[in-house]
């Protein structure tokens, strides 16, 4: 019996510790996949999830970049009211309608001129024509670039 305290009581403590004070984190669900064009995986790709609700854009973003192999996991970044310098990250994306804006990481980083690897329009959360309703359930979301 004691020992089944003692755990329940370092759970606890773990909870709060990651947690925080009185802080309440969102509930998300995970958003993976694959960026390709004409088949083929794009790494260093930048996938943002932006919130939108009747054509306005508002709320907690998700994003990733893309590895070698063309594959993103969604990760939010929820801002501390307090210490704006001190945001919480955490896996997945919260639940609600996204436009999918998706944008040559390389480009943007090496500050190349277009042409990138990613049709401009891609870029744009007024413009893309990707959009995705994440629910509570894990979601496979894979994008294909049209060149």
């Amino acid at each position: 019996m004691n020992r089944l305290r003692c755990s329940s009581i370092a759970t606890l403590a773990v909870v709060l510790a990651v947690v925080g004070c009185g802080r309440e984190l969102p509930e998300t669900a995970a958003v993976t996949g694959t960026v390709t064009v004409g088949g083929q995986p794009l790494d260093e790709v930048s996938v943002l999830f932006i919130p939108s609700s009747s054509g306005k854009f508002s709320g907690i973003t998700s994003s990733d970049i893309t590895d070698a192999d063309g594959r993103f996991e969604l990760e939010y970044k929820l801002p501390d009211p307090k210490d704006p310098s001190k945001p919480t990250f955490g896996p997945g994306a919260m639940p609600g309608s996204y436009a999918v804006v998706v944008s040559d990481y390389r480009m943007l980083s090496e500050m190349l001129d277009p042409p990138g690897r990613v049709p401009e329009h891609y870029g744009d959360a007024g413009t893309t024509p990707l959009e995705c309703v994440v629910g509570t359930d894990d979601l496979v979301f894979d994008i294909e670039v049209a060149p």
